[in-house]
């Protein structure tokens, strides 16, 4: 299980939505002190940054993998 120390930027895409999920839960349910709620926003501004990363970097590999294969297709 992720745990809340992992540094963001060395977890994988399902670590990082299942930590946001935890954060989301702990927010939604618990009452928490003012400090421990932002100390979790800014965390979960981390781990969506990392998501957005990591679904931008698939996409540019996709983007090109497509044009390989399309470009291969009507060079032939």
């Amino acid at each position: 299980m992720t745990k809340e120390k992992d540094a963001p930027e060395t977890l994988s895409l399902e670590e990082a939505l299942t930590r946001l999920e935890e954060i989301t839960g702990t927010m939604e349910k618990e009452t928490l002190p003012l400090e421990d709620m932002l100390a979790l926003y800014k965390e979960g501004r981390k781990l969506e940054e990392r998501c957005r990363s990591l679904l931008n970097r698939t996409e540019q590999e996709l983007e090109i993998l497509s044009k390989n294969e399309f470009g291969a297709e009507t060079e032939a």
